[in-house]
This record gives structure tokens, C-alpha cells and sequence, in this order.
């Protein structure tokens, strides 16, 4: 009976154990497993394992440009998307260092649209499918010109540099120009039925460019030009403080030119009340009225990392602090960086306007994100243009794209970018033409049929004068009166020990001068007789 009874409780013992294995090994696994595309996006970009710096900086590019064309962009290696690729209806294969032949099937059998990009890339697809006959040579030179024509009819040229550059007996379809060894190829080109492009280095501006105008081609269904998208004028980080006469003055010239244009006002927070934040808040209101849209700037952070509660809290107070003084701020303006890290992606939630920039630091790009998460969240994305030339106006018109001008050191550049606009037929268009929703602690802003509503309730933005106390009384504190005493007094004692200081290293060198005549001197006995006289 007590065998029995042991023996019963070893087996439920082992039991417990194997269970216990069981569902550990189930969670690691499931810890370990990597998150893939989910066959949910409109576009697939495969890229090579193993990244380098500046391979992740490429593949964030042309990331970038997918999404700034308003396309669900998914990534990931041949590995992790081999069996997905019959999900999506256009793949770009992006300077795959190897193609193994179960993808080259898989590729095969998926359907997809394919724009393969490096000259490697062709070859190894080539030979997967058994039309490697379509290389004819290969060129060996690495360097040359690009030439490329946009739709606009703006012809620009630059030095690039590929690796690999094919003649092959290419399709119907032919776009732009690589001159090298004496030899014209195309830029982009009809291979076997996929869209191919040499060119794998995305650092040069044209090459974005073209490339961009050669993937909005690609995925147009229809035999004519896509469709052109609108293009922004923003008079860019109008700060609260700034005098605004000055502002004033550009709002007025703009007006002549009859150009819409776009002002991104930087937050503030404290010292609402002030009668300067009243007089610039009137000059944005008269603007308001007179056709310019006011969006918010990002705020400067100065802690690595906020809580969504309170950046939302922050956000709101600024924009609350506005709205106290008729103007309404109807999207957001933020850096790269906002756009692929948390907590921003959930703030930037409460906007369907936003306004993007480059402001040159860190993007956080995430290749193991498997997906361009704002792209997903149905905003009404803003990218900046792509910058080829001075006139303000974008060749690049496959996107909606904004020209940023800086308010306070380019106001002449931004009047001349609004008088160049006006003779070229009005170039830029008119943001109020949108549909714009903000959603703040305990409030909403909208904006519908050129009205604007808050908690739904429409706003009166015709502009009222506001009168305001010259003779403002700041009630400062004690506190900080006296902060601003001690710091007189720190300056004063500052001062007096710096003279004293002055003095005493004077007196030192003066006698130590006196003591080396003294005593190490070759003078006569009398003239060393009329020094200690002295």
C-alpha cells in the first residue's frame, strides 16, 4: 500500500514537471519568436540580414519616401517575409546580397508587382527564374552622371555611384539616365517584367528623388501621370517672444501675393497672460482670418523620455493658452523621431494633421519593428519637400509636401518662395482645404467646411481687436525678487574681488621686478646706494 501510494505520487510528481517543461518551453518559444509583416501593409520591402549602420540607414530612406507617399510599408529579410510575399501587392527587393531558391519560388508564385533595386539583386532574380540570357554586359565603371526629367519639367543632374551597371534587353519602359565609360542606361528600367534601378546609395537628394517619382510610377495603375499632390507653404518657428510688428509686417506682404500659406507657432506655456503673448496672439488671429493656418510646433523636450500623460498634459496647456486668445492651432508640426518611438506615436493619436521635419538628430529607426507604425495610424501626413533648387517650389509632386521656411532668419527667403508662387500660377495650396480634428484633455477641436469647432460649438474667427495694459504689473514674487537681488549682489562681489585680485597680483610682480634690480643688477656701489636710498 505505501509503494503504491509513493509510486503515485513520483508519477504525479513527474507529471507536474513534464507540464511545467511544457508550457516553459511554449513561452520561450513564443518569447523568442521575432514579430514578422503581417501581411496587412500595401507594400513589402525585403532587405538583406545582418544590417550595417549605414545599410539600416538605407533601408530607413527608402522606408521614409514609401511612407511619405502614403503607402503601409512592412520590411523584414527574404527570410522572415518568404511566406507572406503572395500578401502584398507590390514587393521591392532592396540590394539582397543572396536569393535562395525556395524564395525565388515563393516570389514567383506570390504575383506581386516586383521593383528590385542593385544591380545584384537583378542578376540573382535573373537567374532564379531562368532569364539570365537578358544581361548582355556589364559595365565597370562604378561612377557616373545622373540625369533625371521630372513631370514638372525640371531637369536635374548629379555624380552618383552604383555597384554593378547592366545593358540587357530591357521592356517598354525607360526613365532617366546613367552616363558612364562613354554609355547612356537607364535609370529605371523594364526587366522581365519588374522595375529595376541600379542605384542603391539613397544619401544624395536627386536620388531620392527620382527614385520616389520612379516607385509612385510603379504602383500607378493607370498609363498616365499620377495624380499630383498638394504642396505647403510654412512660415516656420514663429516664436511667442518675437516682436510683432516684425511679424506683422510678413503677414501683410503675404497677403499681397494672395499665396496660402501655413504658420507653425512654438508652444508656450508660462506667461500666457502677459501683454506681449496678447499682442502676438492678435497678429496670428488677423493672420487667421486672413487665410493662414495655424499649426503647433513640438515642444523642446528637455527629458530623454515622457510619459503619453504628460506630453498630453503639456501639449494641451499650450494649446489651450492659444485658444484663450481666438486662435486655433489645427495639427502638430514634429521631428522624424516622433514618428517611430513611443510615447510619441501615441500622442501624436490625438492629431489627424502632422506636419513632419528633419531636424538632424536621431531618427530611432527600428529594423526589427517589421513596419512604418504611423503610417498605420490614418493621419493626414506632411513629409518635407525634397529640396532640388531655390525656388520654393517642389519638382517632386507625387506626395504632399511642405516648404519650411524659418521665420526669423529667412522672412525674405519665405516673401521671395510667396511672390515666386504667385507668377508660377499659385503653386502652393490652401490647408483649410483639409478636414482637421484635435483631441485634448477634456476638449475638442475641429475643423469642417472652413469652420472651426470647439466641443462643437463653431468659433467666430473673424478678427476682433483686443486692447491690453501697457502698463502690464508682472507680480513678480518675492522669491523671485529676491533671486534677482542676490544675483545683483553676486555680481557686485564678483566685481570687487576681481579688482582686488587685479591689485594684489600687480603689487606681487611690481616687487619681485624691485627685488631682481636689487640683487641681481651689475650697477656701481653708487647707484646701488641710490636704489636702497629709493
Amino acid at each position: 500500500m505505501k509503494c503504491s501510494m509513493t509510486c503515485k505520487r513520483l508519477l504525479v510528481l513527474c507529471l507536474g514537471v513534464c507540464v511545467a517543461l511544457a508550457l516553459s518551453g511554449h513561452a520561450l518559444a513564443a518569447e523568442e519568436e521575432p514579430f514578422l509583416p503581417d501581411e496587412s501593409g500595401s507594400l513589402l520591402l525585403v532587405h538583406s540580414r545582418n544590417l550595417s549602420q549605414e545599410q539600416t540607414r538605407q533601408v530607413e530612406r527608402l522606408v521614409m519616401l514609401a511612407s511619405a507617399l502614403g503607402k503601409t510599408v512592412d520590411y523584414g529579410t527574404a527570410e522572415q517575409c518568404r511566406d507572406v510575399l503572395g500578401e502584398y501587392p507590390y514587393v521591392i527587393l532592396y540590394d539582397l546580397p543572396e536569393m535562395t531558391r525556395g524564395f525565388g519560388t515563393a516570389l514567383k508564385k506570390s504575383g506581386a508587382q516586383l521593383m528590385l533595386i542593385g544591380s545584384g539583386t537583378l542578376r540573382r532574380y535573373l537567374t532564379l527564374v531562368g532569364q539570365s540570357g537578358k544581361i548582355l554586359e556589364e559595365e565597370p565603371q562604378e561612377n557616373g552622371k545622373l540625369t533625371y526629367t521630372f513631370p514638372t519639367g525640371g531637369e536635374y543632374a548629379c555624380i552618383t555611384h552604383w555597384k554593378g551597371l547592366f545593358r540587357f534587353q530591357a521592356g517598354e519602359y525607360q526613365s532617366g539616365s546613367l552616363q558612364a565609360g562613354g554609355s547612356s542606361y537607364p535609370f529605371c528600367a523594364e526587366v522581365a517584367q519588374v522595375r529595376f534601378v541600379p542605384v542603391t546609395d539613397l544619401s544624395q537628394t536627386l536620388v531620392r528623388a527620382a527614385l520616389m517619382q520612379e516607385i509612385t510610377q510603379w504602383m500607378w495603375p493607370y498609363q498616365d501621370n499620377p495624380t499630383d499632390y498638394a504642396q505647403f507653404l510654412v512660415l516656420d518657428s514663429v516664436y511667442p517672444f518675437m516682436p510683432a510688428q516684425q511679424l506683422l509686417d510678413i503677414v501683410e506682404q503675404v497677403e499681397t501675393y494672395s499665396v496660402p500659406y501655413v504658420i507653425s507657432v512654438m508652444p508656450l506655456s508660462a506667461n500666457t497672460d502677459y501683454p506681449a503673448m496678447t499682442q502676438f496672439c492678435q497678429v496670428l488671429a488677423y493672420a487667421q482670418s486672413r487665410g493662414a493656418t495655424i499649426v503647433l510646433h513640438a515642444p523642446i523636450l528637455h527629458k530623454t523620455v515622457e510619459t503619453a500623460e504628460e506630453l498630453y498634459e503639456k501639449l494641451t496647456d499650450m494649446t489651450n493658452a492659444y485658444i484663450r486668445n481666438g486662435v486655433y492651432p489645427l495639427g502638430i508640426q514634429v521631428p522624424y523621431s516622433w514618428l517611430n518611438r513611443e510615447p510619441y506615436l501615441t500622442v501624436l493619436g490625438r492629431y489627424r494633421t502632422v506636419l513632419t521635419y528633419d531636424d538632424g538628430n536621431p531618427t530611432f529607426f527600428d529594423p526589427e519593428a517589421h513596419t512604418s507604425r504611423i503610417s498605420r495610424q490614418g493621419h493626414q501626413l506632411i513629409y518635407p519637400r525634397i529640396d532640388l533648387d531655390q525656388n520654393g517650389v517642389s519638382q517632386l509632386q507625387c506626395y504632399p509636401s511642405a516648404t519650411y521656411v524659418d521665420c526669423g532668419s529667412a522672412s525674405q527667403v519665405f516673401l521671395r518662395y510667396a511672390r515666386a508662387a504667385r507668377t508660377q500660377g499659385d503653386s502652393f495650396m490652401d490647408l483649410r482645404d483639409y478636414n482637421h480634428q484635435v483631441w485634448l484633455n477634456g476638449g475638442h477641436l475641429e475643423y469642417q467646411n472652413r469652420t472651426v469647432y470647439l466641443d462643437g460649438t463653431p468659433m467666430d474667427t473673424t478678427f476682433h481687436p483686443v486692447e491690453y495694459d501697457t502698463d502690464y504689473d508682472f507680480q513678480r514674487s518675492p522669491l523671485v525678487r529676491m533671486s534677482v537681488d542676490l544675483k545683483n549682489q553676486n555680481r557686485f562681489l564678483l566685481t570687487v574681488v576681481a579688482v582686488m585680485v587685479t591689485v594684489f597680483l600687480y603689487a606681487i610682480v611690481y616687487a619681485r621686478r624691485r627685488m631682481r634690480k636689487r640683487f641681481l643688477s651689475g650697477g656701481t656701489r653708487e647707484e646701488k646706494k641710490a636704489n636702497d636710498t629709493d
